[in-house]
C-alpha cells in the first residue's frame, strides 16, 4: 500500500529542524553573547531569512553537525521542488500573472532553502557523505531532541577565546547542563497537573512561586509544542504552496490505493481470494485516507472537500489538464519481479481522479432526494437507458 503521506512527511521534518536550529542557536547565543549581530528566536516560527542568519551561526559554533539534520533539510528541499514542478506542468500554458507570481515565489522558496542548507555546510556534506555509516531513519527524532549541544565547537575558536577572559572556562558543559535542566523542566510541564485539593481548605488559592525575571530562553522554548515550530510564510503564497502540496501527496494516496485494491479484488474475482479478505483491506484503505485528510487539512479550515481539491488540482477544468498528468506503469518480469518503466503514460484525468465516480455519486443522491425511495427519477431514468 502507499507509504507514509508526503506532506505529512514534509510537516514532520520541518517541524523537527526548525525545533533543532532554534534551539541551538539559543544555546550560542547565551554562551556568546557577543554575537548581537544574530537575532535570537523567542517563539517556534522561522522566517527564510532567520533560517539562513541562524544557519550560518550554527555552522560557526557547532562541529560536526549531524547528518540527521542535513538528511532532513534536503528531504525539505526536495518536497518543495518535487511540488514546483508539479505546479509548472499544470499551469504551463496559464499566463495569468497571479500564476507567475505564485510560480516566483515557489522558486524564492526553493533558492532560501538552498541557501541555508549550504550556509549550514550542506555542500561539505554531500561531498564527504558516506551511506554506509549514516544514521538509520528510525533514530531521527532520537537526534533531533537529543542534547545537541555537547559537541560545540570551543576549543579552536577565537571567539570562544575573547569570551574565556569574561567567562567561566565550563564551556559546553555550561550549556549541556542548562540544556538539560530545560529539558526536565519541559517534561514535567507536559504532565498532567494533580487535582487533588487539600481537605478544609477549599477556596484558598494555592501558593504560586513567581517566575525568575532571568529565565533562560532555551527553557521558554522548550516549553512551546512541538507544532508551534514551523517556517512562518512570508506572504500569502507560501500557504498557497502548501496547501498545493497538501493536494498532491493527498490525490497521489488516493491513486495509489486504488490501484492497489483493483488487484485484490482481481485476486478474489480470478484467483480465489476471500472476499472478507478483500474487504478488510478496502476498510483499511478508506481508514489511511480519512486519516490523511483529517492530519492533512487541519492547516486549511474550509479547504477539505474532494470539490475543492480538484478545483485546485485542474485549475477549475478537468478537459484542459489532459494532457499534464502522467504515471509510470509497474511490469512484472520473470520470476515475478517488479520494476517501475521509464515510459511514461498519460492518464484520464476524470477517470484517474475519481471525478467521473464523484459526479455519478453526487447525480445519484440529488435524484434519490427527489424520491426517497431508491427508485430513479423520469429524467434519470433516461440517462440510465443506455
Amino acid at each position: 500500500m502507499a507509504d507514509h503521506n508526503t506532506y505529512l512527511r514534509y510537516k514532520r521534518d520541518q517541524r523537527h529542524l526548525v525545533y533543532w536550529i532554534i534551539n541551538t542557536s539559543a544555546a550560542i547565543l547565551k554562551k556568546f553573547p557577543s554575537e548581537r549581530s544574530v537575532t535570537g528566536i523567542t517563539t517556534g516560527e522561522l522566517s527564510l531569512t532567520a533560517l539562513r542568519s541562524l544557519s550560518t551561526l550554527i555552522a560557526k559554533h557547532l562541529d560536526p553537525i549531524p547528518g540527521t539534520i542535513f538528511r532532513i533539510f534536503e528531504s525539505i528541499i526536495e518536497s518543495r521542488k518535487e511540488t514546483h514542478k508539479i505546479f509548472l506542468k499544470i499551469t504551463a500554458s496559464d499566463k495569468d500573472p497571479e500564476i507567475q507570481k505564485s510560480n516566483e515565489s515557489h522558486k524564492h522558496w526553493i533558492d532560501g532553502l538552498v541557501q541555508a542548507f549550504d550556509a549550514l555546510g550542506g555542500e561539505a556534506w554531500k561531498a564527504a557523505r558516506n551511506p554506509q555509516t549514516e544514521i538509520p531513519v528510525e533514530d531521527q527524532e532520537e537526534v533531533i531532541f537529543a542534547n545537541q549541544f555537547s559537541s560545540l565547537s570551543l576549543g579552536d575558536d577565537a571567539h570562544a577565546k575573547c569570551e574565556e577572559s569574561d567567562h567561566d572556562t565550563s564551556g559546553a558543559e555550561e550549556i549541556e547542563s542548562t540544556t538539560q535542566k530545560a529539558a526536565g523542566a519541559a517534561a514535567r510541564s507536559r504532565q498532567k497537573p494533580s487535582k487533588k485539593g487539600t481537605k478544609g481548605k477549599k477556596g484558598r488559592r494555592p501558593k504560586t512561586k513567581r517566575k525568575p525575571a532571568d529565565t533562560t530562553a532555551a527553557i521558554d522554548l522548550l516549553d512551546l509544542p512541538l507544532e508551534s515550530y514551523r517556517i512562518i510564510e512570508e506572504d500569502e503564497n507560501g500557504t498557497v504552496t502548501d496547501y498545493l502540496m497538501a493536494v498532491y501527496s493527498l490525490v497521489q494516496q488516493m491513486i495509489e490505493l486504488r490501484h492497489h485494491l483493483q488487484g485484490v479484488w482481481r485476486q478474489v474475482a480470478y484467483n480465489n481470494m476471500n472476499s472478507a479478505v478483500a474487504a478488510n483491506v478496502s476498510k483499511v484503505a478508506i481508514g489511511m485516507i480519512k486519516h490523511t485528510q483529517s492530519q492533512i487539512f487541519v492547516d486549511f479550515p474550509g479547504h477539505d472537500s474532494f470539490d475543492t481539491v480538484m478545483q485546485t488540482l485542474t485549475r477549475g477544468d478537468p478537459d484542459k489538464s489532459q494532457g499534464r498528468f502522467h504515471m509510470q506503469a509497474t511490469k512484472q518480469g520473470p520470476g515475478g519481479s517488479c520494476g517501475v518503466s521509464q515510459q511514461q503514460h498519460e492518464i484520464d484525468v476524470r477517470e484517474e481522479f475519481f471525478l467521473n465516480g464523484y459526479q455519478d455519486l453526487f447525480d445519484f443522491i440529488t435524484d434519490y432526494q427527489h424520491t426517497r425511495s431508491g427508485k430513479p427519477t423520469k429524467s434519470m431514468l433516461k440517462v440510465l437507458q443506455n
